[in-house]
């Protein structure tokens, strides 16, 4: 009877688990009529203006589009950096990360990706004097060649996967796009893999310019995911429904089609026009 007392006391002495520490994230989005986002600047994506603190930029555009659809609140919780995404997902930190990712091996086991909200596409970015490269797309592939990839990030994956003979020159996980491209203006690297948008922007604030190598095909072109915790089912299933909608509304079309300049295409309705005839 003492032992069992004692074990009733021990047992009551032990902290109680708290039920907050269950409710998943869609609860709490539902629970607050808000999506808490974390985010990284890369422009046209993201665009953090220094001054004012002002984000605009094709991800910006696309969740307000998505809360205005789902009725919720979007809250720009925490900016991050590309390489450290997928960590303030798993630490709770934020709900969703808002800024889109390419897909890579880690981000597909450590979280769960949305359905394409639209699709971008990469190319060999190399200074606007460099012309060693133009029409060789084999002439990266060799040693000497100097790759610049952010560490954690799909751009670091990318060279290592098509370009396994070149030099990588990682830059750690904390990088942004301006670091990742400084790297070629400051001739420390030959090549960086990124889309036309960023160079675009780049360009208009750097006095170096850079291009995208000429006669040479897209490495390849990647769909742009929204992310949640791996265990957020339902989050994700609400929020792709969502960007389905607004892909067959054409809504998504008329967002990116304002950054038609830089190769971003926008998924293509599930229906057909001939089922309206």
């Amino acid at each position: 009877m003492k032992q069992f007392i004692a074990f009733c006391l021990l047992a009551l002495s032990l902290p109680l688990p708290s039920f907050a520490d269950e409710v998943s994230a869609y609860e709490k989005v539902v629970a607050s009529g808000t999506i808490r986002c974390g985010y990284f600047s890369w422009p046209p994506y993201i665009v953090k203006d220094p001054n004012t603190g002002t984000l605009s930029g094709i991800n910006y555009d696309i969740m307000n589009e998505l809360g205005r659809l789902l009725d919720l609140k979007i809250e720009w919780k925490e900016e991050v950096t590309a390489g450290t995404a997928i960590e303030g997902l798993n630490t709770g930190r934020y709900d969703m990360m808002c800024a889109t990712l390419w897909p890579d091996a880690a981000r597909l086991k450590y979280s769960q990706m949305s359905v394409p909200a639209f699709y971008s596409t990469v190319y060999v970015a190399v200074r606007a004097d460099d012309t060693r490269l133009d029409e060789a797309k084999t002439a990266i592939n060799r040693k000497g060649i100097r790759i610049a990839g952010i560490e954690g990030d799909i751009t670091a994956t990318l060279a290592r996967e098509k370009f396994p003979d070149a030099t990588l020159t990682a830059l750690p996980q904390m990088s942004d796009s301006a670091q990742l491209l400084q790297m070629l203006a400051t001739n420390k690297a030959d090549v960086v893999l990124v889309d036309k948008g960023t160079i675009a922007d780049f360009n208009r604030t750097n006095a170096v310019k850079l291009k995208v190598a000429a006669g040479l095909p897209p490495v390849q072109v990647f769909s742009e995911n929204l992310a949640v915790h791996k265990n957020e089912t339902e989050l994700i299933l609400m929020i792709n429904q969502a960007l389905r909608i607004m892909a067959d509304s054409g809504t998504m079309r008329l967002i990116v089609g304002k950054y038609s300049d830089y190769s971003y295409y926008a998924p293509q309705p599930s229906w057909k026009e001939d089922y309206l005839r």
